[in-house]
């Protein structure tokens, strides 16, 4: 596990930025951060490989891996065996000895190297993706949610509306019965008075 002074030193920037970065995460990389880290001894945020392959993802650097310092020096070692026999000897006697092995371990080694980095890179890139689609199935449910909440409160509205509309035609209908009933009123007065004639 490493510190985030020493992730900031290999990523050339400061730990502030290295700490605004970390900040700056949104769900759920956010919560896949956090349980890559832990506080150490002295309250320090420790970081473990694949909370420092987020944060070099974040920073678009790529983890190098060391190449293993043994096969450094075989292939040293190799390689300075067969000049040593250049010196010594004729061009012939070099060409007899140089052979595919010469340069096979180095040619394994970077091959090994590059599969387990194209590796590395196949599951950051298929974690990614196992990412936006779970926030994409987030942001369906949501959009499903929104979708029925609009249909209910288009659904309340017409109801409100038709009972406006109601209670519009119930208070048109009283008035005119009120009118209807006054005018009726008016033509029995009439009509007495037209009877009985005037007192």
């Amino acid at each position: 596990m490493k510190t985030i002074a020493v992730l900031a030193e290999e990523l050339n920037v400061t730990p502030q930025a290295v700490y605004k970065k970390i900040k700056q995460l949104k769900q759920p990389f956010k919560e896949e951060f956090k349980v890559h880290t832990k506080k150490g001894e002295r309250g320090e945020t420790l970081v473990d490989s694949e909370g420092e392959a987020i944060l070099k993802q974040r920073f678009n650097a790529t983890v190098v891996k060391p190449v293993k310092q043994p096969f450094n020096n075989q292939f040293k070692d190799g390689v300075e065996s067969k000049i040593n026999l250049l010196e010594k000897g004729s061009k012939a006697d070099f060409e007899d000895k140089i052979d595919s092995t010469t340069f096979k371990p180095f040619n394994n080694q970077f091959n090994d190297s590059l599969k387990l980095e194209n590796d590395r890179i196949v599951k950051l890139l298929q974690d990614n993706i196992d990412v936006l689609q779970k926030q994409l199935e987030i942001k369906d449910r949501q959009i499903e949610e929104l979708t029925s909440t609009i249909k209910i409160q288009a659904e309340s509205i017409n109801a409100e509306r038709k009972n406006e509309l109601v209670e519009t035609l119930f208070d048109g209908q009283k008035k005119i019965d009120i009118k209807v009933n006054e005018q009726l009123e008016k033509k029995n007065i009439g009509f007495f008075k037209k009877l009985f004639g005037k007192f």
